[in-house]
């Protein structure tokens, strides 16, 4: 079978990561077009990938029939227009995380999903971890029974002075904290429960980086549907460029998984700055995974349905955190679960 003809849409640190991960994977995908408002930065990743060319409009790429699916990067308010625009032209669209900071941005990809016929897939890419990914699967094979409780915590060194650009600080642009980066536990957590969120509550501080206009640190706490309940902690305030901390413990009606990344021993050497064993892959395994879903090899196992679900959490807990009030949501779809 023929390679995918794939243009990526956007030019920063996700795009470049996305780029490492279709390089990786060799024959199953040939990036062909960067799409970037900065030439420079388009030029220096089209030089990475043989063949691929540069653009300024996105229009070059929808219009173009070699180009046989999006991966849509960027700026979050982009992605719905270009998503949409992919999609109306046949084109198969990988979108990174989040897909849209409102809902009705959401549903508006979801109805262009429809009417093309194409698939759309959110990268939810911490689904794709080694670890993660080794207690999805035991939850899925039934090893703990039904999962009740899911409490992750998360440290990471990210928001700092200059470590973000402008458009991920402003709230009107990102959607928030909550959404740009708190949709990645809340939509692993969301699954393992196999529920959707009733309630949601947020604490956040500016602890410490009190000059960044958004809290480096926060705790969510989500009730299910079905009575579930979700604790997540997570802290954007280590000291950078590394030194990652995830934990996770699941608990169900059989029995309790857990798994953390201070057990990797590499972890414990303070001058190490490296990525977790346990995290190695994720981006490659996740575009892997999408393109055999277009290719029709497998189901999505990121249904647009359950990035809805996760997407409604994750707005939830910005507004939490904006109100300082718990917020209470309606049921957001008929599968009432995110699994």
């Amino acid at each position: 079978m023929q390679p995918l003809n794939i243009a990526i849409a956007g030019s920063g640190a996700i795009a470049e990561a996305h780029l490492d991960a279709y390089l990786a994977l060799g024959d199953l995908a040939r990036v062909t077009t960067i799409v970037s408002s900065d030439p420079e930065r388009g030029r220096a990743l089209a030089a990475r990938a043989p063949g691929a060319r540069t653009v300024t409009d996105v229009a070059d790429v929808i219009g173009d029939p070699a180009v046989d699916a999006v991966d849509v990067c960027g700026h979050t308010l982009a992605h719905g227009p270009v998503a949409c625009a992919a999609l109306d032209a046949g084109k198969d669209v990988l979108i990174e995380k989040p897909p849209a900071i409102t809902l009705e941005a959401f549903d508006r990809i979801a109805e262009a999903a429809e009417r093309s016929g194409r698939l759309v897939m959110v990268g939810q890419t911490v689904r794709f971890q080694p670890g993660m990914d080794a207690i999805i699967t035991a939850v899925d094979a039934g090893e703990i029974g039904e999962v009740s409780m899911v409490h992750i915590t998360w440290y990471v060194a990210h928001v700092w002075p200059r470590a973000w650009r402008g458009w991920q600080l402003d709230e009107a642009s990102s959607g928030g904290h909550l959404i740009h980066n708190g949709m990645h536990s809340i939509d692993l957590a969301l699954r393992l429960l196999d529920d959707e969120p009733a309630s949601v509550f947020t604490r956040g501080w500016k602890t410490y980086s009190p000059d960044v206009p958004t809290p480096d640190s926060f705790h969510v706490l989500i009730r299910g549907r079905r009575g579930t309940l979700a604790v997540l902690e997570t802290s954007y305030g280590l000291r950078p460029p590394a030194d990652p901390v995830r934990r996770i413990v699941a608990a169900g009606a059989l029995g309790t998984l857990s798994h953390s990344t201070t057990d990797e021993t590499e972890l414990v050497n303070p001058t190490v700055a490296d990525t977790p064993s346990s995290t190695v892959g994720a981006m490659t395994a996740e575009i892997r995974t999408w393109l055999l879903a277009v290719r029709g090899e497998i189901e999505s196992p990121i249904p647009l349905a359950h990035s809805r679900i996760a997407l409604a959490g994750a707005i939830a807990a910005q507004r939490s955190y904006d109100t300082g009030q718990p917020v209470d949501l309606e049921p957001t779809g008929p599968t009432g679960g995110a699994r």
